[in-house]
């Protein structure tokens, strides 16, 4: 990553009694011992602002004004699974301190109220997300990174003497952003997918312990990662089948938001788990014909639906297409969905974009109730023709929605699409964007 080092000298006005409304006293334990006070530091400065004073254009950022902010620590490397890393918030918003240290927790347990000294540290980007830390060289080069030195550590943070317990704030999955980064969130209700029950949090018996991501989902079918070091106390439990209040903090890789847990124990994840809204759509945007559990089956010939790469609208489809090495071929192929557990569904449905050109047999689209998943079974079962929309002029490559097409309730079912050739013709088929879902 480039590195840009610059110096900003800026004057903050800074109505003191503003940032000091982070730290309003709440529910405070004893007070740590060998502790300073905030009457003899006083914070001047907010999470917020402090994040905001590094540009876009600049990837690292030297402090040269005698700035100092306050928070609360939301964050614990008792578990294993936050590593030289403390992380702090106030009332606008958190931060990650990179620090060369382990065990913080003994110095600064959760709860912990503290100041930092921002002068002569350093604002970054690490994938994307502003931290605050140091420089070190690296081999001549300037790089951002931790804190180093417990002497210079502690002429940075200081611990007031003052903490209390820190209530996450209840979120929904939509009302992640940026702004929320580095908090210590609440969602409920969510649970894992269904995919990730009976694994455990992440993998310690590699070599070396390696971390997994899971995915929380909520009751919209909104999902994001958990991600969990291979070092964590817990990496070797399973992760919870209910459903219920997942507690952790906010953070981000690139450009996907991931949350990390401090404990398992901060969860309560009993409940039983709900059932998630039919909302199945197959865009092929992942470049696979075969994710998510669908079949491409071909029953006759040495063809079969493919993935087609594209530019323009769509930028990737399912293809059908029988001319094969300047001849037409026999051909008879399907392409399956998954078995469509429909039972809660009050209003099950299904669309699809379509397209197709030159001459020969037109698309077959079916539903089934009663196909075992088989390939033998495949023709005795009783397959439903469908009927849908598509463009029937002289046109071709003409993208048309087929329109809403009902489906049984209370049932399992499957949506097949086959296409046919002769040697004599054969059309070209492409579709796109199948929607399966509850049209309540």
């Amino acid at each position: 990553m480039k590195t840009i080092i610059k110096s900003l000298s800026i004057l903050f006005l800074v109505v003191i009694g503003l940032s000091l409304n982070s730290c309003v006293k709440q529910h405070f334990d004893v007070p740590p011992s060998n502790c300073d006070t905030l009457d003899t530091i006083k914070p001047n400065i907010t999470i917020k602002q402090l994040k905001q004073m590094l540009p876009l254009s600049v990837d690292t950022l030297k402090i040269e004004d005698n700035l100092v902010i306050c928070g609360n620590v939301i964050s614990t490397d008792r578990y294993g699974n936050f590593y030289k890393e403390l992380v702090i918030q106030d009332s606008t918003a958190g931060i990650s301190i990179l620090l060369d240290q382990t065990y913080l927790y003994t110095m600064y347990p959760q709860g912990q109220r503290i100041v930092v000294r921002l002068k002569g540290l350093y604002l970054g980007r690490s994938h994307g997300v502003i931290k605050l830390g140091s420089t070190y060289d690296d081999n001549g080069v300037t790089r951002f990174g931790r804190i180093q030195g417990q002497e210079v550590i502690d002429q940075h943070i200081i611990k007031t003497c003052q903490n209390q317990d820190v209530e996450p704030i209840l979120i929904t999955m939509d009302q992640i952003n940026d702004d929320l980064l580095y908090r210590y969130v609440k969602l409920n209700p969510v649970e894992f997918v269904d995919d990730e029950l009976g694994t455990t949090w992440a993998n310690p018996y590699a070599d070396p312990p390696q971390p997994v991501n899971h995915h929380l989902v909520d009751t919209n079918g909104n999902e994001i990662i958990v991600r969990t070091s291979g070092y964590a106390s817990f990496a070797a439990e399973q992760i919870p089948e209910g459903s219920g209040e997942f507690v952790g903090i906010l953070g981000k890789y690139n450009t996907d938001y991931q949350l990390y847990v401090n404990t398992p124990k901060e969860l309560d994840m009993t409940h039983d788990r709900f059932q998630l809204p039919l909302n199945i759509m197959k865009d092929f945007s992942d470049g696979s014909l075969t994710s998510g559990g669908w079949q491409n089956i071909a029953l006759e010939g040495s063809v079969n639906w493919t993935y087609q790469s594209q530019s323009g609208n769509p930028p990737g489809c399912a293809v059908a297409k029988n001319y094969v090495g300047g001849s037409h071929v026999q051909a008879d192929v399907w392409f399956i969905s998954p078995a469509l557990d429909l039972t809660q569904a009050q209003n099950p449905v299904f669309n699809f974009d379509n397209a197709h050109g030159y001459s020969g047999d037109w698309l077959r689209v079916y539903y089934c109730t009663n196909w075992d998943g088989t390939q033998g079974n495949l023709l005795s079962a009783n397959w439903t023709l469908v009927q849908f929309n598509s463009d029937s002029s002289n046109t071709f490559w003409v993208w048309k929605n087929s329109g809403d097409i009902a489906l049984p309730k209370e049932q399992t079912v499957y949506i097949a699409f086959r296409y046919t050739g002769s040697t004599t013709d054969g059309m070209t088929w492409e579709i796109d964007n199948i929607h399966i879902f509850d049209k309540k």
